[in-house]
């Protein structure tokens, strides 16, 4: 079939607007699918020097030709690689992303959002919709004890989101007042270390269980003494000794109980004054504000009772827990920073 822009016109005008838009939001799934599939195979990575043709790729990724190169094919009917003369492609604007060694890069994420624990619960959204509770057999955190594999990819996955907002978290708020800054469930490290980076006098501690904060320790080290890191649950206590608290998209991932919980080991870690702030996606009464709406859902499937909040529903829990919530800043990326002080 012609992927002329003559022909997709030619095709879509057959269908009246609100029913091709509707068609194509109905092939996300394959869309996903498609581009979990290209990163699994490292096919932008490959692609880095230029093009290549589907023979070379499939000899390189151990795939059927014919088969690899309807998927590319009809990735780059999206925009996602271009297809050449001859069955060969190269990275687009979009797969460059998909690259491991590019800032920013969706690679890891694409490993996640495609891992089959992860998209098997999605399969099961009906169970969460019937009874509130997560599709990813008890929870995703409980399931990653036990399931090694499933756990590096997810952190793989979230040290890369980290480093696609942290810049914008660094532009957006002035680091340089505190003393020391304790990172929960920071994973491994990628803001902290950035944090520590910006902002040369100040010391760092890093928290988060200890699987996780064993396998950050080797690209830790340069930071030396200045960033502390301590293993434990941040349900049961959290550690003493800094004056600003960071919770990055860790509130998200709880109900309201289990945040109150956390929230008042955070209050009872700082002195009075000290500063609390919370990176989260806001839920908004925009109706276009579709990504924090959607990251909901994920929370719903997979997490025990997690939920992304609207600023009102996060200035409760914070007051709850002993704290003012004093401003709220919106950065160059999904996250907006909650600044509330401990009273």
């Amino acid at each position: 079939m012609s992927s002329s822009p003559a022909a997709r016109h030619e095709v879509a005008s057959r269908l009246p607007g609100p029913v091709d838009r509707l068609n194509q939001l109905l092939l996300g799934q394959f869309i996903s699918r498609s581009i979990y599939l290209a990163s699994d195979l490292g096919i932008a990575d490959r692609l880095r020097d230029g093009p290549l043709s589907i023979g070379e790729l499939a000899a390189q990724t151990g795939s059927d030709p014919d088969a690899l190169y309807r998927v590319l094919r009809a990735l780059a009917a999206i925009g996602v690689f271009e297809e050449h003369p001859e069955r060969s492609f190269a990275n687009s604007e979009l797969s460059t992303y998909l690259r491991r060694d590019v800032a920013g890069s969706l690679g890891p994420m694409a490993s996640w959002l495609g891992d089959n624990s992860g998209w098997t619960a999605w399969g099961r959204l009906d169970h969460s919709v019937r009874t509130g509770q997560p599709a990813f057999g008890s929870d995703c955190f409980t399931w990653m004890q036990a399931h090694e594999n499933t756990r590096h990819v997810f952190q793989t996955a979230m040290t890369g989101y980290t480093a696609l907002t942290s810049g914008a978290v660094l532009e957006a708020y002035d680091f340089t007042s505190a003393g020391t800054v304790l990172d929960v469930g920071g994973g491994h490290g990628g803001l902290i270390s950035q944090i520590l980076q910006r902002a040369r006098r100040l010391r760092g501690i890093l928290f988060d269980r200890p699987e996780v904060i064993d396998a950050a320790r080797g690209a830790l080290a340069p930071l030396g003494d200045r960033l502390r890191l301590v293993a434990g649950n941040f349900l049961e206590a959290v550690p003493e000794g800094a004056d600003t608290i960071v919770l990055k998209h860790i509130i998200h991932d709880w109900d309201d109980a289990h945040c109150s919980t956390l929230l008042g080991r955070c209050r009872r870690s700082l002195a009075r004054g000290g500063r609390l702030l919370v990176v989260e996606s806001i839920l908004s009464d925009q109706p276009d504000a579709a990504f924090a709406k959607f990251l909901d859902l994920e929370m719903l499937v997979v997490t025990p009772g997690g939920r992304e909040r609207t600023r009102e529903e996060l200035g409760r829990l914070l007051g709850d827990a002993g704290f003012e919530l004093q401003r709220v800043i919106p950065t160059q990326s999904p996250v907006s920073i909650l600044e509330a002080i401990a009273h």
